[in-house]
């Protein structure tokens, strides 16, 4: 399901219509006059093309990242390349000692349903896994905000706010939210889904 925010549909505070929210729409013709501004500023260098860097061993990466390169390069007019690593571990130890040389692909699944930890943890400053070492100090004053509020309404309003900062700096460029998929049998009863995709296995329950 293509992304609206930075966070996920099933959370409570989540909003599809957050202010910068149409900076992830799909639109060519406004990225090609932003690129011509840009070239403005500072000319593409087409002897070190842009790479989108993934892990070939879980996944079919290889598939979208393509896809994504091929986009780029119809609209825009300038090289881009799909970077394969042979696993997860060598992509993460080049964005852990920042020798990474172009962009990498990404997931996230939270540990609890909060806005916060699909916040917190990759873009506040010195954040564990903020491998684009993004800093804004408006950013983490309202993620310190809503952990400081009273109540939950408040801090997902604190929360939101901090998002429409990373909509306008775009560390990151979020793609989609991944759809969960499950299946069960019509000898169990009871089968539901957590917020996190996962089965309520503790509330099955055999006929």
């Amino acid at each position: 399901e293509p992304a609206k925010d930075f966070t996920a549909p099933v959370l409570e505070g989540y909003s599809a219509d957050l202010p910068g929210s149409e900076n992830l729409e799909y639109n060519p013709e406004e990225a090609k006059k932003l690129w011509a501004d840009a070239e403005k500023i500072a000319p593409y260098d087409e002897s070190q093309p842009l790479t989108i860097g993934y892990n070939a061993d879980k996944g079919d990466h290889k598939t979208w990242v393509e896809a994504v390169v091929n986009n780029i390069k119809n609209n825009l007019g300038i090289e881009v390349a799909g970077k394969p690593y042979a696993t997860f571990k060598e992509a993460r130890t080049e964005a852990t000692e920042e020798t990474l040389t172009g962009a990498l692909r990404a997931g996230w699944q939270a540990d609890y349903p909060s806005l916060y930890n699909f916040l917190g943890p990759i873009y506040a400053t010195g954040a564990g896994s903020n491998d684009a070492r993004y800093s804004n100090p408006e950013f983490d004053q309202e993620l310190t905000d809503g952990l400081a509020a009273s109540s939950v309404e408040e801090g997902n309003e604190a929360m939101n706010k901090a998002q429409e900062q990373l909509l306008e700096d775009l560390p990151a460029i979020p793609l989609w939210y991944q759809v969960a998929q499950g299946g069960w049998s019509n000898n169990v009863d009871n089968v539901e889904f957590g917020w996190n995709g996962v089965p309520l296995y503790y509330a099955i329950t055999g006929k």
